[in-house]
């Protein structure tokens, strides 16, 4: 997530009125909390429904324009090897189009960590 939200501006942005008018700030750096909700001690059965009652619960918790992030992320653990991870988004920062480029490299990003393709080399 540091490093989506590190290319894309829109992630580190705020919003702010200055005498009335809406500013955008963008900030250098923004940490995007990942908290983990482990649901391994529930029945398998109901594991994922827990899940997305509490994305839904998540999801509904309105976003600060003036403070950020405009991004949410969490993670459900269902099992040892089996996650559920949601992004919470404000429609300020993100629409239908940029919410395809962020799955994109999302999985892109999580296929080079997981060391199932190669990184690219950094650029100076």
């Amino acid at each position: 997530m540091r490093r989506v939200v590190a290319r894309h501006e829109a992630l580190r942005t705020t919003f702010e009125a200055v005498d009335g008018v809406p500013v955008q700030r963008i900030a250098d750096f923004v940490d995007i909390p990942l908290p983990v909700t482990d649901l391994g001690g529930l029945p398998a059965g109901e594991r994922a429904e827990r899940a997305g009652e509490l994305a839904q619960s998540w999801c509904e918790q309105p976003f600060e324009l003036t403070a950020g992030p405009l991004l949410r992320t969490a993670v459900f653990r269902l099992e040892e090897q089996d996650h559920l991870l949601c992004l919470a988004l404000h429609h300020i920062v993100c629409d239908g189009q940029s919410i395809t480029v962020l799955f994109e490299e999302l999985a892109e990003l999580y296929a080079q960590e997981c060391g199932a393709r190669p990184r690219p080399p950094c650029r100076s």
